[in-house]
């Protein structure tokens, strides 16, 4: 979206007008339209070399309870919608990308039923993984009245749970993380940062909790 307009000089006396684009664009964008988020998914940390003797985790997504998935973020009047990878997959992969820099395998698994102690028992053996880790997602977005005035405030609502080989749960709390960006005239390049800093907040709030740390130390 851009839309030219006159600056006016003042040249020997003279008025001289000169078109100018650029910031009347970013004007006219914050005005209103949408942008979509681009940033990095992380799926490719199942693809990576399992390490020697590392203890295996099985990962399966976070379900999705948000109310408007697709909306994740208002910067002025500008919408900002969810990447092509839904947010609840990002934040299980940028839990996976942790676990593997905690010097952890990980595989990627879909169980049909949480509740069902037998299913989960039978997919962690035969994934070879110590224990299961799921949770739900239940808001994400980030928000600025006026991106040049305000930083944008980013808040993750979601939840952890860790079941072990018996299927047993022996682990589950809820977080709420948040974050601040201050996008002035970056737009979407701002906007996505935000989206991450708000991303790794929540990582934060998970590996930074004694207890969830502590069942991590105890697989090996």
């Amino acid at each position: 979206m851009s839309q030219s307009f006159m600056v006016r000089y003042i040249t020997k006396g003279k008025p001289m007008y000169k078109l100018n684009y650029g910031i009347l664009a970013v004007a006219v964008c914050l005005v209103g339209c949408a942008t979509t988020s681009s940033i990095k998914d992380s799926t490719d940390v199942y693809s990576k070399p399992l390490m020697v003797n590392a203890p295996r985790v099985a990962i399966m997504d976070l379900t999705d309870s948000r109310q408007n998935p697709t909306h994740i973020g208002q910067v002025a009047a500008l919408a900002v919608n969810q990447p092509k990878t839904p947010m609840n997959q990002i934040l299980s992969n940028r839990i996976a990308s942790k676990l593997v820099e905690q010097g952890l395998n990980v595989e990627k698994v879909n169980v049909t039923n949480t509740d069902d102690k037998a299913e989960i028992s039978e997919l962690i053996v035969s994934s070879g993984a110590k224990i299961l880790i799921t949770g739900k997602l239940s808001d994400f977005f980030i928000k600025s009245f006026d991106a040049m005035m305000e930083p944008a405030r980013g808040s993750c609502v979601f939840s952890i749970k860790v079941f072990d080989g018996g299927g047993q749960i022996v682990f589950e709390r809820s977080y709420f993380a948040n974050a601040e960006h201050f996008i002035g005239l970056t737009g979407q390049f701002g906007a996505d940062k935000a989206i991450d800093k708000t991303i790794d907040a929540a990582i934060s709030q998970v590996f930074g909790d004694p207890q969830f740390q502590a069942i991590l130390k105890n697989l090996g």
